[in-house]
């Protein structure tokens, strides 16, 4: 977009000089006039997408911008939003099991409604004997041993809502990286996310690992924690454990030919899945599968608490895939679970509830990931990475990444009114927890002092135990560094925090032992600012980064050994008073009183 342009300085001023003031300011007046024109013509684009022949919402269809290179998944009632829609980009929309329609973007400004029509052309007649359909398990058995072959990796965007009595109490939106075997995943690594909590019956309930249970809900192997399904066994045992039945088939407009296949669990099997499979039987690769489950006892999830118990769990689960040189690759998964929570609290108005879970994955960009933070706590689950990644609120406000929208900013309403507790506050001390959601918090560098509070440096060792005073005392200072994309450059941000589970301290705490260990987060602080100044980097200089993290990591071990040895855990009085005045110098904070 271009609104004037000049080679030089003194080009522009004799332009000046020639034209007038006059004329100038028309110039400029044109070609704001211009560049206003320009800006209109930038769209926000959003409606419903529908099932054509019966009217249903659609929810989770790919909407993308083919002009753009961006784009976003209807929400789980169909809705969709796009911005910065050009009016003669191309969107396409697609679902499998629906034919793939392209619009522009001024059509979709003149039209809310979206028409998805089903891709059932009709095959000719396939010769079955009667009551006989045993070849259907040698096609899902062929269409196994195909799942794994794809390996690669992809960005995804996760997304979970629960209710309780129609209520929403829980809001969760993250991006991983995924890893992908094939139509299984085989990792995610949180790249950021936020979330907010609402209470019912004063008390709070959180998906603390949801995401992770989608990822163990693997397709090629048994599991004991999810009811079985047929892609996990033998032709033999799949004809033992479910019956299956051809309901219809069709060609995709490749011209591929899909079946579309019932299972249901024998009435000798106690806890498995039914559904549907959609086979690819050119490729021989699934395109789509659902899970559903009644009242299972296979399950992934725990209680809250340990006298807590959850009865019983009922799943729909949708799973899709794409097909990349005849190979299949995870697509997505909408995960829904109703379980019902057992309380041990007697006072509680229902020590029985009812919680729903709405979540769904999926997976964009194949062959490209992340650039996932530098963390060294990957043992924690993701509710306390969230307690450790610091909530970057700029990622959320100017990504441009693949998510969902609601028609009335439901999302942006829940996170600002609804939610009680958030990505902001749910890990300090606050109104509702004293000391946070967790027990622990990781406490990023700032200019307030902190108090460690007492915990056993093994849950299996006794202080008694402990033969040396170095043995009784642990301070974990570690360096969490992320990048996130800005234009064509990337935005460097790093931090320095005090990890509260790998850290102890057992002895009397006084003024001088908070300094103590105050003090040497304060010196991770100065070398983090020397070592990694706030700044924009571009892509080739990623390369540097490991050295310069192995460099800093290097230099903080060396001098927390000196630190160590110089303070005696805070005894050593002058040096204290040394380290004391260089933090003062260096970030204007008081560990000591003044003299």
């Amino acid at each position: 977009m271009v609104v004037f342009k000049f080679h030089t300085l003194r080009r522009l001023v004799s332009t000046i000089r020639k034209i007038g003031l006059q004329s100038l300011f028309l110039f400029f007046t044109i070609h704001c006039t211009s560049l206003f024109a320009q800006m209109q013509d930038f769209l926000l684009i959003k409606g419903t997408v529908y099932h054509q022949r019966n009217g249903e919402k659609l929810p989770y269809v790919n909407v993308y911008n083919l002009s753009q290179k961006t784009g976003v998944l209807s929400n789980e009632n169909g809705f969709y939003q796009l911005e910065n829609v050009q009016p003669d980009d191309s969107i396409r929309f697609s679902f499998v099991g629906f034919k793939t329609s392209t619009f522009t973007g001024l059509q979709l400004r003149s039209s809310t409604r979206v028409l998805l029509i089903p891709e059932f052309t009709e095959m000719k007649e396939v010769v079955v004997v009667a009551d006989d359909e045993s070849f259907l398990y040698d096609l899902v058995y062929s269409a196994r041993r195909n799942m794994n072959d794809y390996s690669g990796k992809a960005k995804s965007y996760f997304e979970l809502k629960s209710y309780h009595s129609d209520s929403q109490i829980e809001l969760v939106q993250a991006y991983y990286g995924a890893e992908l075997n094939g139509c299984d995943l085989k990792s995610l690594d949180l790249k950021t996310a936020r979330f907010g909590l609402k209470p019912y019956e004063n008390r709070f309930f959180v998906s603390h690992e949801n995401a992770m249970a989608i990822a163990m809900n693997k397709l090629l192997t048994s599991t004991p924690y999810f009811p079985a399904q047929p892609f996990s066994f033998t032709p033999k045992r799949m004809r033992k454990e479910f019956s299956l039945i051809l309901l219809n088939r069709y060609r995709e407009e490749n011209g591929d030919s899909i079946y579309v296949i019932r299972y249901a669990p024998r009435k000798t099997v106690k806890d498995a899945f039914n559904g549907e499979i959609w086979l690819n039987i050119t490729r021989m690769v699934p395109r789509k599968m659902t899970l559903s489950g009644t009242t299972s006892t296979h399950h992934p999830f725990q209680p809250i608490f340990s006298v807590d118990s959850i009865l019983q769990v009922q799943f729909s689960i949708t799973r899709t895939f794409d097909i990349e040189n005849s190979m299949a690759r995870f697509r997505h998964v909408d995960f829904n679970i109703n379980l019902t929570y057992k309380s041990s609290k007697p006072d509680l108005p229902t020590a029985i509830s009812s919680i729903e879970s709405h979540a769904v994955l999926y997976a964009y960009e194949y062959d490209t990931t992340f650039i996932q933070p530098y963390f060294k706590f990957n043992y924690l689950p993701d509710f306390r990475k969230f307690n450790a990644y610091p909530f970057r609120e700029s990622f959320w406000e100017e990504s441009r990444e693949y998510g969902m929208e609601d028609s009335l900013d439901e999302n942006l309403l829940f996170f600002k009114e609804d939610a009680i507790l958030n990505s902001r506050n749910a890990f300090e001390r606050n109104h509702i927890f004293s000391i946070g959601l967790y027990e622990h918090s990781f406490i990023h560098w700032s200019n307030k002092r902190f108090v460690i509070r007492k915990s056993p440096p093994k849950p299996d060792l006794k202080i008694s135990q402990l033969k040396t005073e170095r043995e009784r005392y642990e301070i974990n200072v570690e360096l969490f560094l992320d990048l996130i994309p800005k234009g064509d450059s990337l935005s460097l941000f790093t931090s320095v925090m005090f990890d509260p589970y790998l850290s102890y301290y057992h002895f009397e705490q006084d003024s001088m032992s908070i300094a103590f260990y105050n003090m040497l987060l304060d010196l991770y602080e100065i070398q983090r600012r020397k070592s990694f100044p706030e700044l924009m980097i571009h892509h080739d200089q990623l390369t540097y980064l490991p050295a310069r993290i192995q460099q800093f990591e290097e230099d903080m071990r060396r001098q927390k050994e000196n630190y160590f040895k110089d303070v005696q855990r805070g005894h050593q009085i002058e040096e204290m008073k040394w380290y004391h005045r260089l933090i003062k110098k260096e970030l204007g904070v008081l560990n000591l009183p003044e003299e």
